[in-house]
């Protein structure tokens, strides 16, 4: 994929492999982290595309 900025590199895969949808997984810390994570949530913000946020079962 190359290197960076995860939210970029992801982001500009997914519009150029022409990509409807964009998973990722998420284990936040933070504040709105806990929500989503805070790559995720960068991603969120960036991407093109539909992404769907999947929060590991603990």
């Amino acid at each position: 994929m190359g290197s960076g900025s995860v939210k970029i590199a992801v982001s500009e895969y997914a519009k150029k492999i022409k990509a409807d949808l964009i998973v990722v997984g998420s284990h936040g810390h933070g504040t709105m982290d806990m929500l989503l994570g805070s790559r995720a949530n960068a991603i969120l913000h960036y991407a093109h595309c539909d992404i769907w946020v999947f929060k590991e079962n603990k």
